[in-house]
């Protein structure tokens, strides 16, 4: 997968997002949360829809995602 650098307005645009995922009510078991819920919206969003998608989008879109995602 080719890794196009985001633009300014682009991480500033996916971090209020992620800010407003933020707010969101997570009801899910705290034992069974392995990332927390805006990470996993956001990922949704970047087209992956099942837990095998979200694992090989992270890796492959790994120094893209650590641009503007904490670690």
């Amino acid at each position: 997968m080719d890794e196009l650098p985001l633009s300014e307005k682009h991480k500033v645009a996916l971090n209020a997002l992620r800010d407003q995922f933020a707010l969101l009510n997570d009801d899910r078991q705290n034992s069974k949360v392995y990332h927390v819920l805006p990470d996993v919206l956001l990922s949704v969003l970047c087209g992956c829809d099942d837990l095998t998608g979200m694992a090989t989008f992270a890796k492959h879109r790994l120094e893209w995602l650590r641009e503007f995602l904490p670690n």
